[in-house]
């Protein structure tokens, strides 16, 4: 099995917390993952932020099912548990209500050349522009949300050179959490707010103290059963189509070899004990 897959903190999850669930005929199509992955794993790493959206990958004879990385060459099948529009929509408008409509705000992404978070932070601006016109983006947009340190330092610039700045809108993993422990040196809790997808785990103290807003994100447990059950149907010939009622999807209408749907999972105060609960 490669290592880069091994240490993806989702694919963990999908061993560690699911696997042991499963029925017979769920481990036995998991023990078919091996070096036979019909992709360039190095290559998908350039391509999207690994921690956020590679969740596992399940090869089954010569079909791989991969989650969060549409258009990667040599993919049977993907789905993605958000869609870009809708999560980044979902953020923007968490922002714009917070906000209450009007002031300045930032944007953090993990790097200028991230497709999947820029895509989000497209919907989430333009969600912005089109349902609250005196919100005022600061800059265009800042590649530092995968660095902690940065997105702190970044952080504290924009506040001190922006007066009127009242909200960050972070896209990666370590930009919520950095533009959090900004906002709290500043003590500007309930002041400037901090939206954006990030572990619970790591930011659950921030978000009980106020200095993080929140923000969503998928299920990393409920792609692994996904995974299992698509990897399942194919074994027995059956491919998906529109209609069908998949566990952990609902009901679907591929587009090409792609499953999309929205279901995000809110990250605020009154659902972080429970998500950190779940080991995310």
């Amino acid at each position: 099995m490669s290592q880069f897959v091994a240490d993806t903190l989702p694919f963990q999850y999908f061993f560690a917390s699911f696997l042991p669930a499963l029925p017979q005929k769920g481990k036995r199509l998991v023990q078919m993952i091996g070096d036979r992955l019909p992709i360039d794993v190095h290559d998908m790493r350039n391509l999207i932020d690994i921690h956020a959206f590679v969740v596992a990958q399940v090869v089954l004879g010569v079909a791989a099912f991969l989650a969060h990385a549409q258009q990667q060459q040599g993919a049977d099948w993907d789905f993605e548990l958000a869609s870009a529009k809708g999560f980044g929509e979902a953020h923007g408008k968490l922002l714009g209500e917070k906000m209450g409509g009007k002031g300045s705000y930032a944007v953090f992404v993990g790097s200028l050349t991230v497709p999947l978070h820029n895509a989000w932070a497209d919907a989430a601006i333009a969600y912005i522009k089109a349902n609250y016109p005196d919100m005022k983006l600061v800059g265009d947009r800042y590649g530092v949300a995968e660095d902690l340190d940065k997105s702190r330092s970044t952080a504290l610039d924009l506040m001190s050179a922006n007066q009127d700045l009242k909200g960050f809108l972070a896209f990666g993993s370590q930009g919520p959490i950095g533009a959090g422990r900004a906002v709290e040196e500043r003590r500007k809790d309930g002041k400037v707010f901090v939206i954006g997808p990030f572990s619970p785990g790591q930011g659950a103290k921030l978000i009980k103290s106020g200095a993080l807003t929140g923000g969503f994100m998928w299920n990393p447990k409920q792609a692994g059963e996904v995974f299992v059950t698509l990897a399942d149907r194919l074994s027995k010939g059956e491919t998906p189509k529109a209609g069908d009622d998949i566990p952990g999807l609902g009901k679907i209408n591929p587009e090409g070899n792609t499953i999309v749907v929205d279901q995000l999972l809110k990250i605020d105060k009154e659902s972080i004990d429970k998500l950190v609960g779940m080991g995310l």
